[in-house]
């Protein structure tokens, strides 16, 4: 099944905690000018598939997986992730999307993000791709 790219305007809005920002920021601290990866927790907060621009994502956790290069990262999906739901049980309610950094690029698609994107959202009813920066 072939899965065509389509600009739909702005779709819903993304709830990063606090306690969930500290953490991105002290992974680019740590980690610095390289890419990192890692699995994206969230849940629907509110809104419906009939009113895209409605929804509304809360990030529940972020599961670091991989520390790439300068340019590049990327993990495959392991036995580890079933650690996760032993950290937080209440994670097994939440959906997986993806998060990584372009450190100090600014945050966009690139074509391997729209290519991942394209490959993972037809497995989902909802399906996030969180890009975060220094910034």
């Amino acid at each position: 099944m072939q899965v065509k790219s389509q600009e739909i305007g702005k779709i819903g809005k993304i709830i990063i905690p606090e306690k969930i920002e500290k953490y991105i920021d002290y992974l680019h601290k740590s980690i610095g000018a390289t890419e990192w990866s890692g699995i994206l927790f969230y849940k629907l907060i509110s809104g419906n598939i009939n009113k895209l621009k409605d929804l509304q994502f809360n990030v529940e956790f972020i599961y670091p997986m991989n520390i790439g290069s300068s340019a590049y990262t990327e993990f495959d999906y392991s036995s580890e992730v079933m650690n996760i739901y032993d950290l937080n049980e209440d994670l097994i309610e939440a959906s997986c999307g993806l998060i990584h950094t372009h450190h100090n690029m600014s945050t966009f698609f690139s074509g391997t993000d729209t290519d991942e994107l394209l490959d993972n959202c037809k497995n989902f009813n909802y399906y996030i791709s969180l890009i975060v920066n220094f910034d």
